[in-house]
């Protein structure tokens, strides 16, 4: 009975050291709380530092782990509408919600099979900023097959041991913008197959095996704005069909710029087919209107006409500088039934034209030193720079190419510092400088001011608030206002001294920043606020916990058990 007396004793006291223990941590705990904001307000000394932490402040740390190259997958095959679903990021396949499938990264080296491969669908779908790359011999980057409504945007499709993008058979309504179809064994992209009603625009077609864009037996077609540079053999083809439309687009360095083959009523106009080996090739095809175009310093011929196209009107074209006759036709394929006019012709090595056949020859022009279009260059001199002398404003910018010239913009780009404002506004409207991207140097292109930001491009600090319109969008404050946390302290002023610009109370003790700055307590502690007891006036003022009470009258039963089971031994014992 003794021995288990003394047992029992020993637990108790066991129990007591533990809870007393355990009171006191819970006791002290604020203080060691405190200790740690102190550590922390030290760091908010240094500004750099405290954008590091502070995990409000968005946009400084990218903590998403999502790489601007996208993601690595396997090729993709869609055989019907249904398939969208295992590749989309958003949308169900109306027009106002479309499929999206985007920020993929293909390498199809071995897998015997497009990079992407899409086919009989109707669903409205977004391709856009994926890279495709390495297809085995024989197979093609994007692969379409009966395909409508499609926007292919911003795509890089290079070196592919075939095609880049090819719409093989009734792809219809599809817009190819933006896209990079380079260094390809086959054709940049490749049209057939009554794919009729499709845009192919702002694209560059470069470095490819065979053709840059190639369009055949379709209709309704229009390619506008492509750059086909250095293809092996013609930079845009179109065979077969017609009523397509050809225009602005440029083609230099390949071994034809552009050609026409047995096709009908296409406009070709507004284009530049210079430094290929020849120019423009019109064979076979009838009706057609080839207006304006440039065709100069090429190796050969600028327009060489072949099997016997009838019926064409050529007016206002520029045919200089070539290596053998600015127009030419065998004897064998003469045209017939053909206007010439207006057209500019000078220094062809073998003359200006040899065309033989019934044709209307009138106002052709052979004096390079004029001003055709009025826009205070000569002729010659818009030659020697690829402007049209015959259009005044040759990039349709609304300002004329002279003014261009004598202003330092470029006369062939809209937007010549690639800012985003086009020329016409940056001298006029916004008064930004349309040579430099970024006029007020805060970082922030001038485009991306006006039409994102809204911000004042010719001001480095819109908000005059301390801090850079750039440093704003980074801190995500708002650069329109100075102080986007309404703390009455600017938002430059916050970031130098350690608060949150974004939040008016940093450290969350129920006072603004600016109240505490002012009264002399720490912003970023939100054990120092104002009107909080001090050592001078109090005892001490330990926090008491919730839990570190309840310990406390734990050992008050405890003490009071054990003085309980010492009188109850006493009369025991007696």
């Amino acid at each position: 009975m003794k021995n288990k007396r003394s047992w029992f004793g020993i637990v108790i006291l066991i129990l007591f050291i533990g809870v007393v223990f355990q009171g006191f941590s819970n006791f002290f705990k604020i203080p060691e709380e405190k200790r740690i904001n102190n550590a922390i307000t030290y760091l908010t000394a240094s500004n750099s530092v405290a954008a590091d932490w502070n995990p409000t402040w968005r946009g400084i740390n990218n903590e998403d782990g999502i790489s601007s190259a996208g993601t690595e997958i396997s090729p993709i095959n869609i055989s019907n509408d249904s398939d969208f679903s295992l590749y989309d990021s958003g949308g169900n396949g109306q027009f106002e919600t479309p499929w999206i499938i985007e920020n993929y990264v293909i390498n199809a080296s071995g897998y015997a099979t497009h990079g992407i491969h899409i086919q009989n669908t109707e669903a409205h779908f977004i391709l856009r900023n994926c890279t495709i790359t390495n297809t085995d011999p024989g197979y093609s980057g994007i692969f379409f097959h009966n395909v409508t409504n499609c926007n292919m945007i911003g795509n890089y499709i290079n070196h592919n041991a075939g095609g880049g993008v090819v719409l093989n058979y009734r792809c219809t309504y599809i817009t190819l913008s933006n896209n990079k179809a380079c260094h390809n064994l086959g054709t940049g992209i490749f049209i057939n197959g009554n794919s009729d009603n499709n845009i192919i625009t702002d694209n560059n077609v470069s470095y490819n095996g065979v053709h840059g864009i190639y369009l055949a037996n379709s209709e309704h077609n229009t390619i506008n704005n492509n750059l086909a540079y250095h293809n092996s053999e013609v930079g845009f083809y179109i065979g077969g069909l017609g009523h397509n439309s050809l225009t602005r687009n440029i083609a230099k360095a390949n071994e034809v710029g552009i050609q026409l083959l047995i096709s009908h009523y296409n406009i070709i106009s507004s284009n530049t087919a210079n430094a290929n080996y020849g120019g423009i090739v019109i064979a076979a095809s009838d009706f057609n209107f080839v207006t304006y175009n440039l065709a100069n310093y090429n190796d050969f011929i600028g327009i060489y006409l072949a099997a016997s196209p009838d019926n064409n009107e050529f007016d206002n074209n520029t045919i200089t500088f070539n290596g053998d006759y600015g127009i030419y036709s065998l004897d064998v394929s003469e045209p017939n039934n053909c206007i010439f006019s207006g057209n500019l012709f000078c220094l062809n090595n073998n003359g200006s034209y040899s065309v033989p056949g019934n044709n209307i020859w009138s106002g052709n022009i052979f004096n390079p030193s004029t001003d055709l279009d009025a826009d205070g260059l000569l002729s010659i001199d818009e030659i020697y720079i690829d402007t049209n002398p015959f259009l005044s404003d040759s990039d349709i910018d609304n300002l004329d190419d002279g003014f261009e010239v004598g202003f330092g913009t470029n006369p062939l780009v809209v937007d010549t510092d690639g800012d985003g404002l086009n020329d016409f506004y940056e001298v006029f409207l916004s008064s930004t400088n349309p040579i430099n991207p970024d006029t007020d140097g805060d970082e922030l292109l001038d485009g991306d001011e006006v039409y994102i930001y809204f911000t004042n491009p010719i001001l480095w600090d819109t908000d005059s608030d301390g801090l850079s319109d750039s440093e704003e969008i980074g801190y995500a404050t708002n650069p329109l206002y100075p102080d986007s946390d309404y703390d009455d302290l600017n938002d430059g002023f916050e970031v130098n001294f350690g608060t949150d610009p974004l939040n008016s109370d940093t450290d969350g003790d129920g006072f603004l920043d600016s109240d505490e700055i002012t009264q002399g307590t720490n912003p970023v502690d939100r054990l120092d606020y104002p009107g909080k007891p001090t050592d001078d006036n109090l005892i001490p003022s330990y926090h008491l916990s919730i839990i570190g009470f309840t310990s406390l009258l734990i050992i008050l039963l405890l003490i009071i058990l054990l003085l309980f089971y010492k009188i109850r031994r006493k009369r025991t014992l007696a």
